[in-house]
């Protein structure tokens, strides 16, 4: 009983420490910058040069995936959280899958996306981000599993991945912030 009450305290932990490093970032606002371009007409009639191509960004589109993946991982978390604290390792571990697929997901729809260069820094450390939140709802659906099974010192050991992995992961979500200049 000594060992349950002792993971039970590691769960309510570590629910808390996602639940603190989960909030503000899906509230924060993101900008965009419009470049624009003008053509010089040639006043003779030279031949004109062939044309370059534009390249077409998509920041818009990719700005409004991350925040419909934001809310949902955000929404994934709240639930593998609340699901500890309640002791309820069965849905714990549910609700973690959850996790993986929606960062899986999010990865393949980020790839997608071609941003400008200004772009391109807070789209790798949204990916590592959400890399690291897909390894850390791998620990914890393990975690959860060993848990339910009565294997509590893995379970702790899977629970601990899932922490580190999920700090890194929102590590690397203010990196993508950051880069972006935004306040």
């Amino acid at each position: 009983m000594k060992k349950m009450t002792k993971v039970l305290v590691l769960l309510v932990i570590f629910a808390t420490l996602l639940a603190v490093g989960c909030t503000g970032s899906a509230d924060e606002e993101t900008s965009s910058h419009a470049e624009e371009s003008s053509v010089q007409e040639s006043p003779t009639p030279e031949p004109t040069p062939e044309p370059m191509p534009v390249q077409e960004y998509q920041e818009l589109e990719w700005m409004a995936s991350v925040q419909k993946y934001s809310a949902i991982i955000g929404t994934d978390f709240d639930a593998i959280g609340n699901a500890a604290d309640d002791s309820d390792l069965t849905s714990m571990g549910i609700y973690a899958q959850y996790l993986v697929d929606d960062t899986q997901d999010a990865i393949k729809e980020n790839d997608k996306y071609t941003v400008s260069p200004s772009f391109e820094d807070a789209q790798k450390e949204w990916r590592l981000g959400l890399q690291n939140y897909n390894s850390a709802g791998q620990f914890a659906v393990l975690g959860a599993n060993e848990l339910d099974n009565g294997d509590y010192d893995r379970g702790v050991e899977y629970i601990d991945k899932f922490a580190t992995f999920s700090n890194t992961g929102s590590f690397h979500l203010e990196r993508a912030t950051a880069s972006l200049d935004i306040v």
